[in-house]
């Protein structure tokens, strides 16, 4: 070590780490000794970087990667640490941060020991050292987890850090029953009895006024972990996942090492009762008829059959001499079981028609084009009202002004806070005058990070629905809402598509997907009825062709009976309606096939029975 490595000019930044919250007071400490140090040397600190995190790994270390990150833009020359320990106990690493300060030409001081590392010197001594802190890392890991999976299965403690939705924690594995949110589980969990599905449980919930910790809105599928938890009726479920020490990722743990807390939470419903409702959610999932492609085109789970209500089911078939493929969807009963026509079995199979899939999806464009259009431009004149109606509300409220000046002053605030340390490690106050004013400072921050909450909740509602309300009205007068109508984005708010036993198929819009306005439109009276979200159109399709024939043979026969004598030609022009002299010979063909007309000898046709 020469005299050199002590040079005045020297940039130097410290980095003080410690593992939890418990070891703030020895923070604190490694701060002011850091800084004393570099006072000693008369060295220039141009940076701090002081963070409360496991040294075991730097992915979720902020301060350490910032620090990585000035290396490399070259505002330092030396990082001072007190110990190697303090900058991790990882050998990966410590290795690759050997390699970047090298890289960089950095130097790191360790004031514990009073010098610089040096990397020909003290190479092997440091990675016998960083084995050591990694082995004795590991073990530590392993002796909590023993340590946790011993309590857990002795029941002894449950460790619940986050927040509960339905409950409150009012001492160590203690909880109480929160009745405005259990108010809403038991909501819930009714409506899962009555058949609802989630998003629209999620849907009702909210506008009713259910929130989570956020103060936004609780997501379909919280609610339906929430409805499938056993903590409904106080069971908490332990040891559901485990935490990897090289990889540092969380695997889930199969179901047989899970631990059963009967008891741990005061119930909000009956076991009795949340096992009736888990069998009626499971039943409902099992009669939506999913099938190993739900999910895997646009169009899965959509098309119901209006005969049986079984959903389709898509095939595809390849045409290898023309070299195209078709793709098309039949009713899931009629592909297990057949038509029902072709079957001795009464009640077995589907006559469901067959729908292509590149028909329907011209039609449903076609559609969606319509329904959008005459939907955003009827008279009544939706999006100007909410707009209306919407700032109206926000400036009585004055909503956005308070939440600016209440974020105003959380900057102010925390602003004060970082003075307050900087004084404390400066040396310009005492570190319990830093306690005391460092306590009242939280509690203010506290307390305003609470009211913005509240505020945000109050106004982010209106303010989404006013900014996709306007983004809708412009997208309406340049015509790119109807571009939008089509194709995925119609397909995303379509619900179900049932194909009738008519000739047609009824297209289900949900309404909640197409404005998000049901809040706004309940509040001003603008109330819609399922029906205006549904649109039935003709599908031409064999149904359709099979009804267009049978009308030509009623037809015929009509006009036969009245004119046994015409021609081929002269039949298809009193049918009029684009029908050819093909059809009309191959409809002749057929009901002289079943027997309903017949030719004589002198070359006229003559009716002999009646067409089914």
């Amino acid at each position: 070590m020469y005299n050199e490595d002590f040079n005045k000019a020297y940039r130097v930044v410290t980095y003080n780490r410690c593992s939890t919250d418990m070891q703030e007071d020895s923070l604190n400490v490694q701060v002011m000794e850091s800084l004393e140090v570099c006072k000693k040397y008369e060295w220039t600190v141009v940076k701090q970087y002081v963070e409360l995190e496991s040294g075991t790994s730097t992915e979720n270390r902020s301060q350490y990667n910032e620090m990585m990150d000035d290396m490399e833009k070259d505002i330092y020359d030396v990082i001072v640490i007190k110990s190697l320990d303090r900058l991790m106990r990882n050998m990966l690493d410590w290795c690759f941060f050997i390699q970047k300060l090298n890289n960089y030409g950095k130097k790191l001081f360790i004031y514990m020991e009073n010098k610089f590392y040096d990397i020909e010197k003290d190479d092997f001594m440091s990675t016998i050292e960083m084995l050591l802190h990694s082995q004795f890392s590991k073990n530590l890991s392993n002796k909590i987890k023993r340590s946790h999976r011993t309590r857990q299965e002795h029941k002894s403690g449950y460790n619940i850090t986050c927040k509960i939705f339905g409950w409150d924690k009012v001492a160590k594995d203690e909880y109480i029953i929160n009745e405005e949110e259990a108010f809403y589980y038991r909501y819930a969990l009714q409506l899962c009895r009555e058949g609802y599905g989630f998003y629209r449980i999620a849907r009702t919930l909210y506008e009713m006024g259910a929130r989570n910790s956020k103060g936004k809105m609780i997501d379909s599928s919280v609610w339906q972990q929430m409805c499938l938890s056993p903590r409904a009726y106080g069971c908490v479920v332990l040891h559901k996942e485990e935490k990897v020490f090289n990889s540092k990722k969380r695997i889930k743990m199969p179901e047989e090492e899970w631990v059963y807390c009967e008891n741990a939470l005061p119930p909000i419903i009956s076991k009795q009762e949340h096992e009736e409702i888990v069998a009626i959610i499971k039943s409902h999932e099992k009669n939506m008829n999913y099938n190993r492609y739900h999910g895997k085109y646009p169009l899965s789970s959509k098309i119901v059959c209006g005969i049986c209500g079984s959903t389709y089911h898509r095939i595809q078939k390849a045409h290898k001499k023309r070299n195209y493929c078709t793709k098309s969807w039949i009713c899931q009963r009629a592909y297990r079981e057949g038509r029902t026509r072709n079957n001795n079995v009464e009640n077995m199979g589907c006559d469901g028609e067959n729908i292509g899939e590149e028909k329907l999806l011209n039609l449903i464009e076609e559609t969606s084009e319509k329904f959008f259009t005459s939907l955003l431009t009827e008279d009544n004149n939706i999006i100007e009202r909410c707009l209306s109606m919407i700032n109206s509300t926000l400036n009585e409220n004055d909503g956005l002004n308070k939440l600016e000046q209440l974020k105003k002053e959380l900057k102010k605030q925390c602003a004060k806070k970082d003075k307050l340390f900087d004084k404390l490690t400066d040396g310009i106050i005492s570190d319990d005058e830093f306690k005391r004013y460092n306590e009242k400072l939280k509690k203010s921050i506290s307390d305003l990070e609470q009211q913005i909450k509240l505020s945000e909740a109050n106004t982010s509602t209106l303010l989404g629905n006013k900014e996709r309300l306007e983004m809708i009205k412009d997208e309406l007068f340049t015509g790119d809402i109807i571009k939008r109508a089509m194709g995925q984005c119609a397909l995303d708010k379509i619900d179900k598509i049932i194909v009738n036993n008519d000739g047609t198929i009824t297209i289900n819009y949900n309404k909640d997907k197409i404005l998000g306005l049901l809040p706004l439109c309940e509040a001003d009276n603008m109330n819609f009825d399922d029906s205006e979200y549904s649109v039935t159109v003709v599908y031409d399709g064999t149904t359709k062709l099979k009804m267009r024939t049978t009308y030509e043979k009623q037809e015929l026969i009509k006009l036969i009976r009245q004119y046994p004598d015409l021609t081929y030609e002269q039949y298809a022009e009193k049918l009029g309606n684009g029908v050819s002299k093909n059809n009309v010979v191959s409809r002749i063909h057929n009901l002289m096939k079943h027997n309903i007309i017949k030719r004589n000898e002198d070359k006229t046709l003559s009716v002999i029975g009646e067409l089914e």
